[in-house]
């Protein structure tokens, strides 16, 4: 049986960030990831603020050495004629970078071990319990065996599948039905090293270059307005990028390099990210629509903010899970009002269901969506499983 202060379920930015800020501190981290940081991730582009968060991390300088294109800015045309342009050039953190992102949540693993985290790729979560005598009990598969652990507190940062919260009975909201039809290509030419964004009759287009002479074009709106099988699918997205301005002659020499993906990409939320020795964090937590362009930094600012509870907690805090509930809860607010001003400002096609919809979403902020199962409202019970004090791996 291993035993943790803290067991995080998901390896990607959120949960990294949060073992990186709590490694060394006392506490013991253990992170439990799906993968082995080999397969193809998306959240490709981050945004220059997102430096303030590496560097409160203590990782920029680490980070340099990922893969990236600098993103000098954004071009899109979105409620005006003639494009806009947004340049980095006087960003006080400078400009962006188009990810190879699977290296930069491969390199954050490796820096929280470094600090002292424990991580464990290709391991996934089977089962858990609430152990005998406080703490949490989690059975999960690696390396085709099963092994258990204990923990205090468990961390959810397993993105939109919300693996402990959905066990718990608590089930995101989702507000919309957005996908995006996902395309990479290889052997590209990036004379313009900026991310592109248009809006179009039903949905919105964006595309950004990679590291390796790799590109990105994504076509996102929503599920039920896709056409079915394969075929179809790939006539529609060629179709809609033929008859953009912008999208249409980037990357238009590029190859292919597997068959288009749809991915999930509508906003989703749970009410409660705070309860009796768990968190969410990241995009189990709160699920941004990309067009904020903030889901990265969001998700290294959830695990950092997610840290500093936890060790607030472990210091005998019992304010420290309300505090990182109210914490969310603005930001989910803030986030809402930003995304009803973006959509609010496409007016070009008025009847057009894909706009019309975001219309009478920003009229009622935070509906529709399935309301998740009532959680209790207090968060006393956060500290109380960390009351024995601190255990060792």
């Amino acid at each position: 049986m291993i035993r943790f202060d803290v067991l995080i379920l998901g390896g990607g930015p959120a949960g990294c960030a949060m073992a990186v800020e709590l490694a060394g501190s006392g506490l013991s981290v253990g992170v439990l990831e799906r993968t082995r940081y080999d397969d193809t991730r998306l959240g490709d582009t981050l945004p220059p603020e997102a430096r303030v968060w590496l560097e409160r991390l203590g990782v920029w300088e680490a980070c340099q050495g990922v893969p990236h294109v600098t993103s000098p800015g954004i071009v899109s045309l979105w409620d005006t004629p003639a494009p806009a342009e947004t340049d980095f050039l006087f960003n006080p953190y400078g400009p962006g970078w188009h990810l190879d992102r699977g290296r930069f949540d491969a390199t954050l693993a490796d820096l929280a071990q470094a600090r002292g985290a424990a991580v464990f790729t290709g391991s996934a979560p089977r089962d858990c319990r609430v152990a005998v005598d406080g703490g949490w009990e989690v059975l999960f598969e690696i390396d085709g065996g099963c092994e258990r652990a204990l923990c205090r507190w468990l961390i959810d940062a397993t993105g939109r599948k919300a693996w402990f919260l959905r066990r718990q009975g608590m089930r995101p909201r989702a507000q919309d039905r957005l996908v995006g039809v996902v395309a990479h290509f290889r052997d590209c030419a990036a004379p313009d090293q900026r991310l592109h964004v248009e809006a179009a009759p039903d949905g919105w287009w964006y595309s950004a270059p990679l590291p390796g002479r790799r590109a990105i074009a994504a076509f996102l709106t929503d599920s039920d307005l896709l056409p079915r099988g394969d075929a179809p699918l790939r006539s529609f997205w060629e179709e809609r990028r033929a008859e953009t301005r912008l999208v249409s002659a980037v990357f238009a020499n590029g190859v292919l390099e597997a068959p288009l993906r749809i991915v999930s990409a509508g906003t989703a939320w749970v009410d409660r990210v705070a309860g009796e020795g768990w968190l969410a964090v990241g995009d189990a937590a709160l699920a941004h629509d990309p067009l904020s362009g903030q889901g990265l930094r969001q998700s290294l600012a959830s695990g950092w903010r997610a840290a500093r509870a936890l060790r607030e907690a472990a210091e005998g805090s019992v304010r420290a899970g309300d505090e990182y509930q109210a914490w969310a809860d603005e930001g989910r607010k803030a986030y809402e009002r930003e995304r009803a001003s973006f959509y609010g400002r496409v007016t070009r096609w008025p009847d057009a269901p894909f706009w019309s919809r975001r219309r009478e979403q920003a009229a009622v902020p935070g509906s529709p969506g399935p309301l998740a199962p009532p959680a209790s409202s207090r968060t006393e019970g956060f500290v109380r499983r960390g009351e024995s004090g601190a255990r060792r791996a």
